[in-house]
């Protein structure tokens, strides 16, 4: 399956190649044991203070995140969004000793497991939510798909 991606970036700091980026969803698609629903995707990528907004006005808590994801409507062939703090993908890269590439590569996976129907809001959830994103992230790897990311 061959699923619309569109992207869109508001901080116009951040390069990245977008044919990589779908590339991501394209495995994830194909070789995953889940799968969202059909439809466009769409991903941006957004400052923190409106990531901050965001993270208030739709759920409630107005602290900086790293990553919201908004389900989609199928029948109107809209999969979902993720939406991903580069700010937030910076510093936290820098706190886990991982490159900018492999924190926002786990934010896309991030939302496409939620997407998926994946939650993370108990400890069981959340801890189920590590393991698919471990093993997603090892198979993006595995197949060279792990995209580059550079905030100029």
């Amino acid at each position: 399956m061959s699923r619309e991606v569109s992207i869109y970036s508001a901080v116009q700091r951040l390069n990245y190649d977008e044919d990589a980026i779908r590339r991501v969803f394209a495995v994830l698609d194909e070789s995953s044991e889940r799968s969202i629903p059909d439809g466009e995707l769409s991903l941006a990528f957004l400052d923190g203070e409106t990531m901050r907004v965001m993270h208030g006005e739709f759920l409630g808590d107005p602290v900086p995140t790293d990553v919201i994801t908004f389900p989609g409507d199928p029948e109107n062939d809209f999969a979902g969004e993720i939406c991903i703090s580069a700010e937030y993908a910076v510093e936290s890269a820098k706190e886990r000793g991982c490159t900018l590439s492999d924190e926002i590569t786990l934010y896309m996976v991030h939302g496409w497991l939620h997407l998926s129907g994946l939650g993370d809001q108990t400890p069981e959830d959340a801890a189920k939510m590590r393991e698919e994103e471990a093993r997603a992230v090892q198979l993006l790897k595995t197949q060279n798909a792990t995209p580059s990311f550079v905030l100029m």
